[in-house]
């Protein structure tokens, strides 16, 4: 006896019915009601945090979070999840919600705020900024991200092998095969108080800047200028290197070390970003107010370098230069000893594009609802005159 084709249709009905309940249920405007005064209590918590956090650890704790603890215990919503959960409640209401010509206006407002929302998930997610330095006369291919750091290993010739921040946990063990010893991560720091010894230490086991530095934990920085640190220790190099060692970002004094016949460089930095392309800054300009040390401007004049193709520009403090997603301002300079080096803030938002586009769906949508809307507005007044 063969099995019915439609032996499976009732369950099937039955998963498409539960469905569609659990798509009206999220689609509620109460939930969007909700979820939007919840948005307003964390922009208060946020704006008063900032006063003793600082601007930026109150955005990450209270905006930039999926969840936030109250008192360590209890768990709430953060902005990520309110903001994902506001989008999932537009997108139920569009799926479910009938496209008739009364309601065209509103549900094209709809997918303005949607498109918002899904331009800011992009823009947390895969944008970035940082810095570019390039001394006069020199070139640069990467940006240095304000937020994330690497360890750096380079050996005499200049080969560098990188270990990204996501593999710098305690306890974790670094191996690469062109190294011939181990890196032990020991301790992390976000932020770093350096507090020198009374006495160099007489422990074998120490070397470099920790034999006379003390290395401990500092509070985050309220205006977001932490210096991260690494405690790290050797093994398989020889004797003499093997051990615990200490680096910092922008430590002014290299770490160094021996093994294999090879000298190798060690240091902290901030991660870099390979860009497409280089820079090559021609000459760099600083304009002074009359009778004072005090910039009134900087300008740089670069070369931009994508394989075969290359042009000049000028970026200046309001004329960024803009390439393939990627936005250089004019931020600062460094004085190195007579020598200037530019310092351009670079930028690259995946979402960038979103806000203009949402604006004018928004725009469409409002203006659809106002003329469908108007000829009733106009026949309930003549009729309230009359």
């Amino acid at each position: 006896m063969q099995a019915s084709p439609y032996k499976g249709a009732p369950r099937v009905k039955k998963a498409v019915q539960t469905l569609s309940d659990a798509l009206r249920l999220a689609a509620q405007a109460r939930w969007f009601f909700y979820l939007l005064i919840w948005l307003m209590i964390l922009l208060v918590a946020g704006t008063i945090s900032e006063k003793y956090i600082g601007l930026y650890l109150a955005q990450k704790t209270y905006f930039s979070s999926f969840i936030i603890w109250i008192g360590g215990i209890i768990p709430v919503p953060g902005g990520y999840t309110t903001l994902g959960l506001i989008f999932c409640n537009l997108l139920a209401k569009l799926i479910v919600e009938r496209w008739t010509k009364a309601k065209i206006g509103t549900l094209i407002t709809h997918c303005g705020a949607l498109l918002l929302l899904l331009g800011g998930f992009l823009t947390a997610a895969y944008s970035y900024e940082g810095n570019m330095v390039i001394e006069e006369g020199g070139a640069s291919n990467f940006i240095s991200d304000y937020r994330s750091t690497e360890l750096a290993v380079t050996d005499g010739r200049g080969k560098e092998i990188v270990f990204p921040e996501s593999e710098l946990k305690e306890g974790a063990v670094l191996r690469d095969a062109a190294l011939p010893f181990t890196i032990t991560i020991e301790h992390v720091f976000e932020n770093i108080d350096l507090q020198p010894r009374k006495a160099l230490l007489e422990d074998d086991h120490v070397h470099g800047m920790l034999k006379a530095v003390d290395m401990r934990e500092a509070p985050p920085s309220m205006e977001d200028k932490n210096m991260p640190g690494v405690i790290f220790s050797i093994a398989g190099g020889n004797k003499k290197t093997d051990g615990s060692y200490g680096v910092f970002t922008d430590m002014p004094l290299e770490q160094h070390i021996t093994a294999g016949g090879t000298s190798y460089t060690i240091s902290l930095r901030h991660g870099r970003i390979i860009l497409p392309f280089e820079l090559k800054l021609i000459k760099f300009e600083k304009q002074l107010y009359p009778g004072t040390d005090k910039a009134r401007g900087y300008s740089s004049e670069v070369i931009l370098k994508d394989g075969a193709l290359e042009w000049r520009s000028v970026i200046s403090m309001n004329n960024p230069l803009r390439y393939k997603g990627y936005t250089f301002y004019q931020s600062s300079f460094i004085d190195r000893d007579g020598s200037e080096a530019t310092v351009l803030a670079a930028v690259k938002n995946a979402g960038a594009m979103f806000p203009y586009i949402s604006s004018i769906i928004l725009c469409i949508g409002l203006l659809a609802h106002l003329f469908i809307r108007l000829p009733k507005l106009k026949t309930k007044r003549a009729r309230e005159s009359a």
